[in-house]
């Protein structure tokens, strides 16, 4: 009878694993996949991991597009176009050098793991990866331009969905004990080579995705200094930035209007070719927050007001059809709703395949203590 129990909980445990892990399993497959996305002429527009419905992008010559299908099975997806953007103007008569103390940044790494296959010999490890000395250049040529920088090297692993809400702690620990004027969370991506690495006098050169999390109140704010970043680095580095991915999650950005996430080149990008970008990055971010600071930039109401973080943007004014797309909210709110029912289909299973196993087992100890009774 005994072996026969150990045998019923045995069969019981596996199947109440085999039936709960597939959608964590899923999770962590799906943020392995990278996604080709199109416009609806089916021209290339990016290449990226995890893309959803409702992520936006913003291409280096600003024209906004929103992500309204994603298929898994063949790794690709459609995009809509919203609108093109102007670039934030830069004052023609700069204002007068105010006596400013050095500019506080503040750098950190949500996903210590990863890493460079050529440069590291693996694309990411537990424990400190080799985006660690990607941070650790990035803050030596911060400094070199006149920053204080402060990098905070706390692990936060495993890289899994939770990893952002620990390195909030880390986030939080730079702007309350060094008061840092700006924030970076250091990253690199899963995409191709070719995605990230163009030819510039006929040298390989890395380039740099800024990414901005939507789920956020201060989202706009967030968005209009990624434009500015860009509109310096095209005068001054012009191949410098990839583009602005809008995307629908938060990355710790709540904390302060300036920060940002770099995605510094791909795990399949050369690690030394992505170090050899890093001065470029340095200078651009240098000079875009001395701008910032000396009150340099002028406001452009029509890129800094948009609608929720969610859903595309929308204008007081009616656009002619050629800079706006109609019937994109239903579109993405049909496939927003299908995405919460499957979402609750699938607690919905977890539950009923984890009370199964459950009762079985308790039916099992009944019977075993009704059995001994009945045999004493």
């Amino acid at each position: 009878m005994k072996k026969l129990l150990i045998f019923l909980l045995l069969l019981s445990s596996t199947i109440l694993s085999q039936k709960i892990l597939p959608s964590n399993a899923l999770e962590q497959i799906n943020e392995s996949l990278v996604y080709i996305i199109y416009d609806e002429q089916d021209n290339y527009l990016f290449e990226r991991q995890n893309v959803i419905v409702g992520d936006e992008y913003i291409s280096i010559d600003l024209n906004q597009y929103i992500v309204y299908e994603v298929n898994s099975k063949t790794q690709t997806g459609k995009a809509k176009f919203v609108k093109s953007l102007k670039a934030p103007k830069i004052k023609k008569t700069p204002s007068p050098i105010k006596s400013f103390s050095k500019p506080k940044i503040g750098l950190y790494m949500t996903h210590n793991d990863e890493s460079y296959i050529t440069g590291d010999g693996y694309d990411s490890i537990y424990g400190k990866g080799g985006i660690h000395d990607i941070a650790n250049q990035l803050k030596n040529c911060l400094e070199e331009n006149g920053n204080e920088v402060f990098l905070n090297e706390t692990l936060h692993i495993p890289h899994d969905t939770k990893a952002y809400l620990r390195s909030e702690k880390t986030a939080i620990s730079l702007i309350e004990n060094y008061s840092v004027d700006f924030l970076y969370d250091i990253h690199r991506d899963g995409a191709s080579r070719k995605t990230y690495v163009t030819k510039i006098d006929n040298e390989d050169f890395c380039k740099v995705r800024i990414v901005v999390g939507k789920a956020n109140t201060n989202f706009d704010d967030v968005k209009k200094y990624a434009l500015y970043m860009v509109s310096i680095s095209e005068l001054i580095h012009p191949m410098l930035f990839l583009d602005i991915y809008l995307a629908n999650g938060n990355y710790n950005q709540y904390l302060t209007n300036n920060s940002l996430l770099f995605e510094m080149g791909s795990h399949l990008v050369e690690k030394n070719l992505v170090i050899k970008t890093i001065p470029t990055l340095a200078e651009v971010i240098t000079e875009t927050n001395k701008k910032l600071l000396y009150g340099d930039f002028e406001e452009e109401e029509e890129n800094i007001q948009t609608s929720s973080p969610i859903l595309p943007p929308q204008n007081t004014e009616t656009p002619p059809e050629s800079t706006q797309n109609p019937n994109i909210n239903n579109q993405l709110n049909n496939n927003q709703n299908t995405s919460i029912n499957n979402e609750k289909t699938i607690k919905k299973l977890n539950s009923t395949y984890f009370l199964i196993p459950s009762l079985a087992i308790i039916f099992i100890l009944i019977f075993v203590v009704f059995k001994k009774k009945n045999s004493a």
